[in-house]
């Protein structure tokens, strides 16, 4: 007789020991996502890939009066392919994060129908998402590219990072959990991303050193890819279950206590 592990395991009591369980008998399924987001990411590996060896060449082309020019002219270029590439990374993630949040719950999940029915369900407030990270990313590469007083020069890449990206991965959770205009769930997830604050910038922060190592730092173009791939294939899925489970902690805490008892602590035992 085949005894099933995850039923003699001890059920997780609350949020933390409900990360542990989830890692201990689903990391092999997080795997399997994290090579779903590959294969979502391969336009925007291509994109990158086509303009680093396009600024490669400029580098050892250029005359050095022009090359700077010519790499700003080159990013901005590819720009037109890497946006739409990282909106469609962003609908990838519209399935991923229902399929999170349904291990969460402790939800009986069929990962193909899941994923599209998530894609189906959320893909409009991702893929508005994914732009604006996109843009916003843009903007300011070009606004530090014009301004040249130190402080004013990083307000808001400051700003950004402090008060906008993190507030995106909050607001990810909230529109896979509950049904509300994008503006709503904007407004929501500022809210309660100021109220944990403490413990959601850290979080962000965690997630933004290796994106942030791979731009200034420079590395081999290689090692580069090598680093990229690991962060989509084996570092996000990873993250944004421990991300998703903390702020289905801080939802029920919230909000499920008071407004939706049927999902509080939704999942425990």
């Amino acid at each position: 007789m085949v005894i099933n592990n995850m039923a003699i395991s001890e059920p997780p009591i609350n949020r933390k020991s409900e990360f542990k369980y989830l890692i201990k008998y689903r990391w092999k399924s997080l795997l399997i996502l994290g090579g779903i987001l590959f294969l979502f990411s391969l336009p925007l590996f291509a994109s990158l890939l086509i303009k680093d060896l396009k600024a490669i060449s400029i580098v050892t082309t250029a005359e050095s009066d022009n090359e700077l020019s010519t790499l700003i002219i080159n990013d901005m270029f590819y720009a037109v392919f890497i946006v739409p590439s990282i909106v469609v990374l962003f609908i990838s993630l519209s399935g991923f994060y229902r399929i999170i949040r349904n291990y969460i719950w402790a939800e009986g999940v069929l990962l193909k129908h899941d994923f599209f029915i998530g894609i189906k369900q959320n893909w409009k407030h991702f893929v508005i998402n994914g732009i604006i990270f996109s843009l916003l990313y843009y903007a300011i590469y070009i606004y530090t590219l014009y301004i040249n007083v130190p402080f004013v020069k990083y307000l808001p890449l400051a700003f950004c990072v402090l008060f906008i990206y993190p507030v995106i991965l909050v607001h990810m959770n909230l529109t896979v959990v509950y049904k509300n205009s994008y503006l709503t769930q904007f407004k929501n997830a500022f809210i309660l991303y100021v109220k944990r604050i403490y413990i959601y910038f850290p979080l962000f922060l965690l997630f933004a050193v290796i994106p942030i190592i791979l731009m200034v730092l420079p590395i081999p173009l290689i090692v580069k890819y090598i680093i990229l791939f690991a962060f989509i294939y084996l570092f996000i899925p990873f993250y944004v279950l421990g991300f998703s489970v903390f702020s289905t902690y801080v939802f029920d805490e919230n909000i499920n206590k008071e407004k939706h008892q049927e999902l509080y602590k939704k999942g425990l035992f």
